[in-house]
């Protein structure tokens, strides 16, 4: 029973529904009851946080809904080494969580030698990166996939009016969301969007004329193929299950546990971060009730709202997509587009306004979706995608448009690295719409090609640098070698996994006597690359490198090559390497598609090759054919 006036503590049925809204076990977990299911709890010490370690804790004792599943909960400690005492209360914090009976690291951010923290202009922002780089990593190496956060429903209200403060509007106003993909993670491997890779095995189903490939005499039976071009899924999803909370719950739930926390002595200074500003104006200031924190939270839960509308008609219209081909070799996508964005009936004058402004919006979200298939950059702002929606949807600026001006709009245009380009559709509309469904209105004249665009001159290339194991340098004190055999190289003779280009992951087990490095391919490699190549597999090459990467898309296929000399020695997507005693059982690796949303529309029908390496011969690339379309067999 609490004191009239005061907020009472949060109760294990409340918590359970707010846990429950933001997590819940997978299929892995539920096909797989005897294994707990681990959660990672990020813990400051402070009173937000303690009261979600002590609320997880006592979760299992009150609440018979999760007694199928086991909870196991792991608790993360940062010490920002920013401030004297910082270690020493990083494990006061770590004893108290013990004392609860939960298990915890401290995870102790390393800044740059003679570099002071707190005198950065930056700081707030270098901390919070290298402190979710430090949580990611730490998530990873216990196994954990999903991490917990303490943010309630006064940092969702200081949160908006920041935004309010620099000039958001509309959907910008959403604030913190309940669960989102670790940020600040951008190409760390099993952290950001990778860790599981897509098990089944990827065909090319694709069509020889979209990709000017095979002739009629080379159709034939598909073969059994093996695992090709693995996509990567996973990654560490952070959740918030406090954000309906408010921070006087928190300290009622803390006080009725009996829980002690630390006070942060920057908090009540307005001067020493914007947010503490922020704070201050809504705890002691007489602000204008649409400032105040009902009113945020308000606006907060409207625009959340109103941007999952929107993203609803946008996922609907990507569904309606007909995703042809994905070849994961390239990262080529061949897509059928719907025919119009906006509604065919006449929108009423009073309404033509919002309903342009809305389906631009729309188009904006389903392109910047298939674009993010291709793309090697991290965020695709919608600011940078109005020239391709004029393009592609000439209807939306002009509502008469019609044939002629859409034949007439630009057929080839590049935006966020990614080329577009138009083709005369070679084939009839699928029939895959279901019965009693409303029948997809595809565009039945063009499809659309997305591939990498070719390195502008002006930009380096990506490159990656892959330095030899131990065992091929010379008087080397510890000598470690791959098996000679189809066999794996052991854990130890692996690179780390690379994002190469944002597009491949790729590692490398280097014991050849040089450093490599992992580049684009050029035109003045191919030749001396297939004349290395033995006859047949130099035919079998050109047919893939056809398939896969046609034209100037092949200028962005990833290839190893020796650093000293330049020499190309394999080119992974495609599976194929020079058979020469230096590299042959010397060169293995790993290659994977970053993780992608290809949605049902491009279920079953990607693309190519996935592990490979030079282990007993000069060429692993699978076959077989169908549709004209080539996988090729492993010789």
């Amino acid at each position: 029973m609490h004191m009239p006036g005061r907020r009472p503590p949060i109760n294990p049925a409340e918590f359970y529904d707010a846990f429950r809204s933001v997590w819940y076990p997978s299929g892995r977990h539920l096909r797989r009851l005897q294994r707990p299911a681990r959660i990672g709890l990020a813990i400051s010490g402070g009173l937000d946080s303690m009261s979600l370690a002590i609320l997880c804790q006592k979760l299992k004792k009150h609440v018979k809904g999760l007694s199928y599943i086991q909870l196991k909960y792991q608790a993360f400690v940062v010490d920002h080494k920013a401030r004297d005492g910082s270690t020493e209360e990083a494990e006061l914090v770590r004893k108290r969580l013990h004392s609860i009976g939960l298990s915890t690291t401290i995870l102790t951010l390393q800044w740059p030698k003679e570099v002071k923290p707190l005198q950065l202009p930056d700081f707030e922002s270098q901390a919070r990166r290298l402190r979710y780089q430090a949580l990611g990593i730490a998530c990873r190496h216990h196994g954990i996939r999903d991490l917990f956060l303490a943010h309630h429903n006064d940092d969702q209200a200081e949160t908006v009016m920041m935004r309010l403060a620099k000039g958001h509007r509309g959907l910008g106003l959403q604030g913190i969301q309940p669960s989102a993909e670790i940020p600040e993670c951008w190409g760390l491997y099993g952290v950001h969007q990778s860790g599981i890779y897509e098990g089944e095995a990827l065909r090319i189903q694709g069509i020889s004329r979209v990709w000017k490939s095979q002739s009629r005499a080379q159709k034939g039976r598909m073969e059994d193929s093996k695992p090709l071009v693995r996509i990567e899924d996973g990654g560490i999803t952070i959740h918030r299950p406090l954000l309906q909370f408010s921070k006087s719950r928190l300290k009622a739930t803390c006080l009725h546990h009996r829980i002690t926390w630390i006070e942060d002595p920057t908090n009540p200074d307005p001067t020493a971060a914007t947010r503490n500003a922020i704070r201050h104006l809504l705890h002691h200031r007489g602000l204008p009730l649409a400032l105040r924190k009902k009113s945020l939270l308000s606006i907060a839960e409207r625009m959340h709202e109103k941007a999952l509308a929107r993203w609803s008609r946008a996922d609907n219209l990507f569904r309606d997509c007909e995703i042809t081909i994905f070849d994961a070799r390239s990262g080529g996508l061949v897509v059928r587009l719907p025919e119009r964005a906006l509604p065919t009936q006449t929108i009423p004058l009073e309404y033509r306004e919002r309903g342009i402004v809305d389906a631009q919006y729309k188009a904006s979200l389903l392109l910047r979706r298939l674009i993010e298939i291709v793309t090697p950059q991290e965020l695709v702002a919608l600011q940078s995608l109005r020239f391709a929606i004029n393009a592609i949807f000439p209807e939306i600026e002009n509502p008469n448009a019609g044939t002629m001006d859409r034949d007439s709009a630009v057929s080839n245009f590049t935006v966020a690295s990614v080329a577009f380009k138009r083709f005369h559709s070679p084939l009839p509309l699928s029939n895959a719409t279901a019965p009693g469904k409303k029948r997809k209105r595809l565009d039945e004249k063009y499809i659309w090609l997305l591939s990498r665009q070719p390195y502008p001159t002006v930009l380096g290339p990506p490159t990656i640098t892959i330095p030899p194991l131990p065992a091929a340098v010379p008087d080397a004190p510890l000598p470690l070698r791959p098996p000679q055999s189809p066999a794996l190289p052991p854990e130890a003779a692996w690179s780390p996994w690379h994002l190469w280009d944002g597009r491949f992951w790729i590692r490398v087990s280097n014991s050849t006597p040089s450093p490599l490095v992992v580049r684009p391919l050029q035109e003045r490699d191919l030749k001396p690359f297939r004349s290395a190549l033995k006859w047949a597999h130099r035919r079998l090459f050109d047919d893939v490198l056809s398939v896969a990467a046609p034209g100037k898309v092949r200028w962005t296929l990833p290839v190893l090559a020796r650093a000293d000399d330049g020499v190309v020695l394999a080119v992974p997507t495609l599976g194929a390497w020079v058979a020469e005693a230096a590299v042959v059982g010397k060169l293995v690796w790993e290659v994977r598609f970053r993780k992608v949303d290809l949605g049902p529309g491009g279920r079953g029908r990607f693309g190519v090759m996935g592990r490979g390496g030079c282990l007993e011969c000069g060429f692993g690339i699978w076959g077989g054919v169908r549709g004209g379309s080539i996988v090729f067999e492993e010789w």
